[in-house]
């Protein structure tokens, strides 16, 4: 495999502001890898069947919109991922993109009742998670970058928790061999984080958060994580 075989699905942007600091999602990716640049689709205005056609291994970034408000663009990207997963091409969801692929195959996303999750959090592999090539070489508990207010509350049939908190219980899942969806960010900084987290700090203080108790570490398991997801064999 090279990186010309990996996709990434743009499913939303940073703020201009941040943006401008940090790059957008594809490049905070290709930062992760240690690559200059991967392939892109936006899926919300471009043919997203078109460009997975010659992909093994598809990503679907985070972004500000909710699966709890469906939208057609969000239709025609799962459609067009799950049936490259049906042709043998690996899939990601990452948060946003996670929480798409567990309500298209046919669980449950909401709001989380249990509030906001946002910040460097532990995160445990279940008994799965341990044995899943997706967290080979890492071990549990995790520390990982999160900024998300939806959950998949109602797994997809079939699927299987690979990582929960008390927080979120679904953290990660996979569906068959081809498919995954993680709700943390493997690709953010902590130090992006941060600077979201102050930019956003009176919606935060207005759902009770004070930006003085979140955790902002730098980890090394993302790297990790997206190199174990492209060493998957190729179909």
């Amino acid at each position: 495999m090279t990186m010309n075989d990996v996709l990434i699905c743009v499913a939303g942007d940073p703020s201009p502001q941040l943006r401008a600091k940090f790059g957008d999602y594809p490049h905070m990716f290709a930062s992760a890898f240690g690559v200059d640049s991967i392939r892109t689709v936006d899926a919300r205005t471009e043919d997203v069947a078109l460009e997975t056609a010659s992909a093994t291994h598809i990503i679907v970034t985070g972004s500000a919109a909710s699966v709890t408000e469906w939208a057609p663009w969000m239709s025609h990207l799962a459609d067009a991922v799950l049936a490259a997963a049906a042709r043998g091409s690996h899939v990601i969801g990452v948060c946003f993109g996670h929480q798409l692929l567990g309500e298209a195959l046919g669980g449950r996303v909401r709001r989380n009742p249990r509030g906001r999750e946002i910040g460097t959090c532990p995160v445990s592999l279940t008994e799965a998670g341990r044995q899943s090539p997706l967290f080979c070489g890492l071990a549990t508990p995790l520390l990982v970058q999160q900024t998300h207010q939806d959950e998949v509350h109602v797994l997809p049939e079939s699927a299987c928790v690979l990582a929960e908190n008390e927080a979120t219980p679904v953290q990660a899942f996979s569906f068959g061999t081809r498919v995954f969806g993680v709700q943390f960010h493997p690709e953010m900084s902590a130090s992006f984080l941060r600077a979201l987290a102050h930019s956003r700090e009176d919606a935060l203080t207005a759902e009770g958060i004070s930006i003085s108790s979140l955790r902002f570490h730098e980890t090394e398991f993302g790297t990790a994580l997206l190199r174990n997801f492209c060493s998957l064999p190729p179909p």
